[in-house]
């Protein structure tokens, strides 16, 4: 560690369980074609699966027989007794729930930009097509720090900082919602300054999400610990808490089980860096993690504009 006085400010703009066995399970005709078509972008569906008469065994064979990164993505998001006793995985598009449903394990909610920019900090490593996700982000962070930080399930992005000699007075964290890939793609010609940067960054092309359900509360407390739900423990935006049916940040950070980097580096600097995040509603707040929460820590800072009492968590009001 570098022994001047390091300020980082974390600062976060918003723009943006299945048992498989080895066995050889013979499945319904009808339900071959509900796998089949649910892995295709373009299909009208089969016929309801409601009307098949299948047997337990049968039912798990038609989960088994799902792609086995849809699987795993499901899986990482699961606790056993925080999570819903049925995870729902409808043939893509998912039009099940309110709103615009966009959780889930396939690659039209899964497919992220990942771009690391910084002169003389991030390396211009152009296009990288090692696979990533999201939990990568705060073991990367650490490595620009020179913190010793080791997330449970992310290992950094060696590509976009190698060479990196000096930590970076700041550091923001940019998360672009709905701009997943899919909608980089279907009007790509509507970012070209972005575009231009790629060069001179790390620009990931195999970055996904990397856990479903891929809700936004999950999804931002992974960016911050560098782990998936199933050890962060924040697995939906209705979660089992003992008897009660809860919101993740009902109770402040309460529930969010491990520490983010800031969580960490913080205490780690004797609480002089600044911390903060800048979003909307509070569901964004895993990235900040549990300031004065966690042992030791201080109070960070925190603006979002919630809509108080509101029917859903995604409600933004006018005040900030």
């Amino acid at each position: 560690m570098p022994s001047r006085r390091v300020f980082a400010v974390l600062a976060v703009l918003l723009v943006v369980g299945v048992g498989c066995s080895g066995d050889e399970v013979e499945l319904p005709e009808a339900s071959r074609t509900s796998v089949a078509a649910a892995t295709g972008p373009t299909s009208t569906g089969p016929k309801p699966v409601d009307q098949i008469q299948v047997s337990g065994r049968g039912l798990a064979s038609i989960a088994c027989s799902l792609p086995h990164e849809w699987l795993l993505r499901t899986w990482r998001g699961n606790s056993e007794d925080r999570s819903a006793e049925i995870q729902i995985l409808p043939i893509e598009p998912n039009f099940v729930g309110s709103g615009l449903p966009h959780v889930g394990p396939w690659p039209y909610a899964q497919d992220i930009p990942m771009f690391w920019y910084g002169p003389g900090h991030i390396a211009p490593a152009g296009v990288v097509d090692r696979p990533v996700t999201l939990a990568g982000i705060a073991p990367t962070q650490a490595q620009l720090l020179g913190f010793p930080f080791r997330a449970i399930d992310g290992s950094p992005m060696t590509e976009a900082i190698a060479g990196n000699q000096t930590p970076p007075r700041l550091l923001v964290t940019m998360v672009w919602d709905a701009g997943g890939r899919n909608v980089l793609q279907r009007w790509k010609n509507d970012w070209p300054y972005l575009r231009s940067l790629i060069p001179k960054g790390a620009w990931y092309e195999h970055a996904t999400v990397g856990t479903s359900p891929t809700s936004t509360a999950q999804t931002h407390a992974t960016i911050g610990t560098g782990a998936f739900p199933d050890a962060h423990l924040l697995v939906a935006h209705r979660l089992r808490i003992g008897a009660d049916l809860m919101t993740p940040w009902a109770k402040g950070p309460a529930y969010l089980m491990e520490p983010t980097l800031a969580d960490l580096y913080d205490r780690a600097m004797g609480n002089r860096p600044v911390v903060g995040e800048i979003g909307t509603v509070s569901i964004h707040l895993g990235m900040l993690g549990h300031g004065a929460m966690w042992g030791g820590g201080d109070q960070d800072i925190a603006v979002i504009r919630e809509k108080i009492g509101a029917d859903t968590l995604g409600a933004e009001g006018f005040d900030w």
